[in-house]
């Protein structure tokens, strides 16, 4: 035992710094959305639906404001320009801090004149919105130092910084909730409260090291990049967070609390297909870039049945889920899981082919399929949810991303066939997947009822998943280290 551990411990000190960097940034990953998932079903149950609701609509908001914000200068562009300027690092980190501050203060003033309009849209106290707005102006500062952080592969002080913030984000949650009248609003209090105390220092910190406020080259460089792509990160955003607010509207906080239970164990699924994207995106460009895809669309299906299959499990025991998660007050919403839960499934084929359109230089397409599914979606929860609840957005959400893996499909095969004279995926096999899904989805609301037929269906997939797990780690064999 002692050999074996000085042997890994050997292997560890001798591995590549980018490796060790990637593994704990996915090890942060994962503590963090297991401290989320643990305290998921302490707050639920600490909170009324009404006071979860005001908590997840002010979430709602606040991600859409952020994106204004920061015009999303913490995306793709934040690590273009430390590539770009790479002798001047530190100089763009504060230029990019710099133009959110701008930004920021300006909603400030905005917010000064207008705060009674704006109260009036979002239905959030003028208490609420203060905090919004201290909320956004420290939590850039934070990503763009944890992006900094992270190009330099200094994952130590990241997995330290990020940890410690989602542990306090607990601890200080428990002790403003249990002190505050108001448990909603006591409940974002300490996430605001917890941030402004950790981004004080990190932003005096960028701009010390900086020793700039904004850099006019950097400042061009990054808004001329960034600003084309706003009306993507809006559709996507509208598309994630409409529903709860369209609810919060037409039914009411206590619904949108229903919702948003399940939207938020949800996200955590989606964190382990983001995961497997991410892994592949490199395999995928590279074997684009060689000319070798014989066996990409076999590939890209296959996962996507193996992602199935997972959801498929969840699926079947989302009441037990939902129950221990959430508790009894919250077993309404597990109607609306099979919509949130096959929408993960849809996200992954999206993305996998959007990287598809990347490759070939046509990223103009995303913007437009995403605004278009942005307006779909606010179009038909406006028609929906007030004659079937916030049940109906589930399902008009399913149905804007079974949208988007289809338009993705047809147009990725469009420039496939045009550029390189091949289809990479079809669009046929990709729609009768998604029709066994929408059937699948329908099938597990029936069955809700009846705990037996459930568990069979579970024992089903885990022995055809049993039967065949040869044949598909065969045809999963490009997929190998060798070959990544």
């Amino acid at each position: 035992m002692a050999n074996t551990l000085r042997k890994l411990k050997e292997q560890y000190y001798n591995t590549a710094l980018v490796v060790k960097a990637s593994f704990w940034f996915l090890v942060c990953s994962i503590l963090q959305k297991g401290i989320s998932l643990i305290t998921t079903p302490i707050f639920t149950r600490l909170l009324t639906t009404e006071e979860y609701g005001v908590f997840s609509v002010y979430n709602s908001w606040f991600q859409i404001v952020l994106l204004f914000v920061t015009l999303r200068l913490d995306g793709g562009v934040f690590n273009k320009g430390m590539s770009k300027f790479r002798d001047e690092k530190n100089e763009y980190t504060a230029s990019m801090q710099g133009i959110t501050t701008c930004i920021c203060i300006f909603c400030g003033i905005f917010f000064l004149f207008f705060y009674k309009s704006i109260g009036l849209l979002t239905e959030l106290t003028v208490d609420l919105l203060g905090l919004m707005l201290l909320h956004l102006f420290f939590t850039p500062a934070i990503s763009f130092w944890t992006l900094r952080q992270r190009y330099d592969y200094k994952y130590r002080s990241v997995v330290t910084v990020t940890l410690l913030l989602s542990f306090f984000n607990c601890v200080v949650g428990l002790i403003c909730v249990f002190s505050s009248q108001n448990r909603g609003v006591g409940r974002i209090f300490s996430i605001v409260l917890v941030h402004c105390i950790c981004g004080i220092g990190i932003y005096i910190n960028n701009f010390l090291k900086g020793k700039c406020f904004i850099k006019k080259a950097h400042a061009k460089f990054a808004l001329v990049f960034s600003l084309p792509l706003i009306p993507h990160y809006l559709s996507m955003y509208i598309l994630n967070s409409s529903d709860r607010i369209m609810i919060q509207k037409i039914c009411g906080t206590a619904d949108v609390a229903l919702y948003s239970v399940v939207y938020n164990i949800s996200m955590i699924l989606q964190f382990i297909v983001d995961s497997l994207n991410s892994s592949l995106a490199p395999w995928l460009y590279k074997k684009l870039e060689e000319g070798d895809t014989q066996y990409l669309e076999k590939i890209i299906l296959t996962l996507a049945v193996w992602i199935f299959a997972f959801l498929a499990l969840f699926m079947l025991v989302a009441p037990e889920v939902i129950y221990i998660l959430a508790g009894e007050k919250y077993m309404d919403a597990v109607r609306i899981v099979p919509c949130i839960t096959s929408s993960i499934l849809c996200i992954f084929i999206y993305q996998l082919v959007g990287n598809i359109e990347f490759f070939y230089d046509a990223n103009k397409f995303t913007v437009f399929v995403s605004f278009g599914g942005a307006i779909l979606n606010i179009v038909l929860n406006y028609f929906a949810i007030p004659v079937f609840g916030y049940v109906a957005a589930g399902y008009t959400t399913l149905t804007c991303y079974i949208v988007f893996v289809f338009a993705h499909t047809l147009y990725a095969k469009k420039l496939s066939n045009k550029i390189d004279g091949i289809t990479i995926i079809s669009p046929f096999k990709v729609s009768w997947l998604c029709t066994v899904l929408v059937v699948y989805s329908a099938i597990m609301i029936l069955l809700y009822d009846y705990i037996i037929i459930r568990y069979v269906f579970i024992l089903g997939i885990l022995c055809i998943a049993a039967l065949n797990y040869k044949k598909i780690l065969y045809v999963l064999k490009p997929l190998s280290k060798k070959d990544r």
